[in-house]
């Protein structure tokens, strides 16, 4: 995100009154893709965002580019939370449509992302590991995905995609697409501004009551308020049953084409691997390897209604 620093939009803080159809508390992906379809949907809308510190400032600019239609969560807990197995099927196949729909209004707008949809590869380091992965396949084809969205590779197949020495097969998505977290955070908002939204910076929003919208130094009056704070909602929302996890990630100098033949990774697959840790890692647009891992739960957090602020971006 530092090196964006002179491509980051700027917005205003709110202070005084105003007046919305929509107001949206969070500018974060959630938030910025609100008001994107509330403005395609109806353009007569007046939208606004209001973000307490800057867009993308959390998960949303700070992620591992991944836009994946493996979705999070347990799917047999959906099946029996209601709807059963083909609800839960039907859930999938909306997670593949979000990830063809997302590159298709990238394209549309014009944003430039570092997008590209070369799928992802999850490794299998032990036999242990890729009959946990046999597993997984069997289930991803119960729960809906088909044989042409998710192969099992041998070792020689996934050696020639790239080539891990210790790798005793795996598993390769099709959909699956890589991405830069803060390009897209910041051409979405630019997107917007020029469809009419209005975007608040450093505008904290302490209290949601009714059609009023409370700030530091404001107030808002919205027909309509969403609240896409995600793990920041603590004190909107009050306290929720969620573990706040804390991931971190390093990413390489861009490596010269050599060193790129002896790791033997060609194309922009995302990768991660069957170990119990979760990884996740890309080849960036400019020839990095952005790699990252769910380190631990933090001891506290948005959910338990305490504000926590991520640290800042390193400047090199």
């Amino acid at each position: 995100m530092a090196q964006l620093a002179d491509k980051k939009p700027s917005f205003p803080r709110l202070t005084g009154q105003d007046s919305v159809d929509v107001a949206i508390v969070g500018g974060g992906y959630t938030g910025l893709w609100a008001a994107h379809f509330a403005k395609k949907l109806e353009p007569s809308l007046s939208v606004a965002v209001f973000e307490a510190e800057q867009v993308g400032y959390g998960a949303s600019g700070r992620n591992g580019g991944w836009l994946s239609a493996m979705p999070p969560g347990n799917r047999a807990t959906f099946a029996r939370a209601g709807g059963g197995l083909e609800a839960s099927r039907a859930l999938q196949q909306e997670f593949v449509a979000g990830v063809d729909a997302v590159l298709d209004i990238l394209e549309a707008e014009g944003i430039d992302a570092d997008q590209h949809k070369g799928g992802a590869l999850v490794a299998a380091h032990t036999r242990a590991g890729l009959g946990r992965l046999v597993t997984r396949r069997d289930a991803e084809l119960k729960y809906g995905l088909t044989d042409d969205e998710v192969h099992l590779l041998d070792r020689d197949e996934f050696q020639s995609r790239i080539n891990i020495s210790t790798v005793h097969g795996g598993l390769f998505y099709k959909h699956c697409a890589r991405i830069h977290p803060a390009k897209l955070v910041y051409g979405l908002a630019d997107t917007l501004t020029s469809m009419g939204v209005r975007i608040y910076e450093s505008s904290r929003v302490d209290r949601v009551e009714g059609k009023t919208l409370t700030l530091a130094d404001g107030r808002v009056t919205a027909a309509k308020t969403f609240i896409c704070t995600e793990g920041y909602s603590g004190q909107l929302l009050g306290r929720r049953s969620l573990i706040p996890v804390n991931s971190s990630m390093i990413v390489t100098k861009p490596l010269p084409k050599e060193a790129w033949q002896q790791i033997g990774w060609d194309g922009p697959q995302c990768l991660n691997d069957s170990a119990h840790t979760f990884i996740y890692s890309q080849r960036t647009s400019d020839g990095r390897i952005a790699m990252g891992a769910v380190v631990s739960p933090i001891a506290s957090g948005p959910a338990l209604g305490e504000p926590v602020r991520p640290p800042s971006p390193p400047s090199t």
